[in-house]
């Protein structure tokens, strides 16, 4: 069963598999991967006033948001929850989560620290054509005779999302070779001989790609897969009865 793969991680994480360093579309042998990238940045400002100009100061813990029960605290459980503004580390909480104050101008007696954490993700998109199927009529008959072979030849396209906009991959059949050395798809083959025989198509599709904001690459490159495998069974010719008088 065929699975498109949709993931994404932080260019940091590339050891888990699937993002790097270098995030582009990958056409491969048997997959073509179309990697995307954002970056985030959150920001976070605090206003700090030193009374003593010259002084060594150290700076509070920074604001957070802690969640308590409405009874005030975390020891009498109530139905439902508060959050309220505190000093990290300054009282017991149920939960925390980051405070983000109102910005406000700065004055004259006022330091702004301004931090700020950047983070690039990826998000990555995988997938290969389905496998054609490929026919044989009839699948058995005398081995003098011809077998008629076709394979599919139908384009296929499969559509993902990253970063919440499309993309999709155009896989259109350019050519079909078969195992006992023909080429096309559909055509006819004698045997030889008797005896059973195995066959299947080995179709080489163009890719074309459509990335986030842009038009279709197309002919960024090419993969090859398999059809099933069929079974033929060349008969042997009928005897022939002569009558000798």
């Amino acid at each position: 069963m065929l699975v498109e793969v949709i993931f994404s991680c932080s260019a940091a994480g590339a050891v888990l598999g699937g993002c790097s360093d270098s995030c582009s579309t990958t056409i491969g042998s048997t997959e073509v991967v179309i990697c995307e990238e954002a970056s985030t940045q959150a920001e976070s400002e605090e206003n700090y006033r030193s009374d003593t100009p010259g002084s060594v100061w150290t700076p509070p813990p920074p604001w957070v948001l802690c969640q308590i029960y409405v009874s005030g605290g975390v020891e009498i459980e109530t139905f439902g929850t508060i959050w309220v503004k505190s000093r990290q580390g300054s009282r017991e909480c149920l939960a925390e989560k980051e405070y983000i104050p109102i910005p406000k101008p700065p004055s004259s007696n006022s330091t702004v620290e301004k931090i700020s954490d950047s983070q690039t993700l990826q998000e990555v998109f995988r997938t290969s054509p389905s496998r054609p199927m490929a026919y044989v009529n009839p699948a058995e008959r005398y081995y003098d005779e011809n077998f008629e072979f076709w394979v599919e030849q139908s384009a296929q396209t499969k559509s993902g999302w990253l970063f919440d906009q499309p993309v999709s991959v155009r896989f259109l059949p350019r050519s079909a070779n078969w195992s006992f050395g023909k080429s096309g798809f559909r055509v006819g083959h004698i045997f030889g001989s008797s005896g059973d025989f195995s066959a299947r198509a080995t179709v080489e599709f163009q890719v074309d790609y459509k990335p986030i904001g842009n038009p279709w690459v197309v002919n960024a490159g090419s993969i090859s897969v398999n059809s099933n495998s069929l079974l033929i069974t060349a008969l042997p010719l009928p005897r022939e009865t002569r009558l000798i008088g």
